[in-house]
């Protein structure tokens, strides 16, 4: 990795296994990406994407309302949250 310190870079990483559907894989460096920078909306939009086609809906719903919180928003979002 580029700087290893970059929550931006992790954050980029994650998005690749996404793309890829490899969301185990993505995890990881969403949460590296969350640890470096706790107030990164979009990391924590790309964890509970990632979580919720594993098939935890709820953990995944949990992250994406704390993006929201955030101030991070989706306008693509297809996943369904109450």
């Amino acid at each position: 990795l580029a700087d290893s310190t970059n929550y931006k870079t992790f954050h980029n990483m994650g998005l690749i296994y996404n793309k890829m559907g490899n969301y185990r894989q993505a995890i990881p460096y969403f949460n590296k990406a969350i640890d470096k920078n706790p107030k990164y909306g979009m990391a924590f939009f790309h964890r509970g994407e990632a979580k919720y086609k594993m098939g935890d809906q709820s953990g995944g719903c949990e992250d994406i309302h704390k993006s929201t919180e955030l101030g991070y928003t989706d306008q693509t979002n297809e996943i369904s949250c109450e």
